[in-house]
């Protein structure tokens, strides 16, 4: 578990699964620009777009827009992104975003009722996810959801484990099976990182292997 109280911050891949729609809008430009610019000849509009005659003025022309747009969306994403914060505390879990209005949620450890997953399309791309922990409401029959979005895949489950264990060290005033299920939390961080670890070490087998495999099958070539 990572030392109580420490700010953490969102993978740096968010910045693009942020900046997409503005990256989807300047593909869609150029690709209307140069279809406009190949197809169409510049006397049919010259009464319309008079001085754009060629080629390479509609280049100069996408050029510029695509700087206007994705220039100034990313200033802002660099900010965003280092606005947005979260942290797990003794307590509870801060979150903290915003550029020109700041935003800060505070969710209690005893709270907490679930913490669950969900990926959209770019997440999955960039492999991110986003966490949302569900909380007690006001009433008994009603939830409310905090999200962190942004989350590194190769995080989730310390960040899970992190969670639940200080949901159980929370409520471990009470039941006395607090104990085992924090156990049981912390074995399974433990066997999730032996097996990635085993898996790396399957990957890196399986390279040596084929690379022996290639030198005795280069020796045997020179031999005959």
């Amino acid at each position: 578990m990572e030392k109580l109280g420490v700010v953490r911050k969102l993978s740096p891949n968010i910045k693009i699964v942020w900046l997409m729609p503005q990256i989807l809008l300047v593909i869609t430009a150029w690709f209307l620009g140069t279809t406009f610019g190949l197809f169409i000849t510049h006397e049919t509009l010259e009464p319309i777009f008079q001085g754009v005659h060629n080629v390479v003025s509609i280049f100069i022309i996408l050029i510029g827009f695509s700087g206007l747009v994705v220039i100034p969306s990313y200033i802002w994403a660099e900010v965003e992104h280092n606005a947005y914060t979260y942290q797990l505390d003794k307590h509870d879990i801060v979150i903290r975003w915003g550029i020109i209005n700041r935003h800060r949620v505070v969710i209690p450890y005893d709270k907490i009722q679930d913490v669950k997953t969900d990926r959209t399309l770019f997440e999955r791309l960039f492999g991110l996810v986003t966490l949302r922990i569900e909380t007690a409401g006001r009433s008994h029959e009603t939830t409310e959801t905090a999200a962190i979005t942004g989350i590194s895949i190769n995080e989730r489950e310390d960040l899970i484990g992190d969670i639940m264990a200080n949901v159980v060290i929370k409520r471990g005033e009470g039941p006395p099976e607090s104990s085992a299920k924090y156990e049981a939390i912390a074995y399974h961080r433990t066997l999730v990182k032996i097996l990635q670890e085993l898996k790396d070490i399957s990957v890196d087998l399986k390279e040596e292997v084929r690379s022996l495999k290639e030198k005795v099958d280069k020796k045997h070539r020179s031999r005959n």
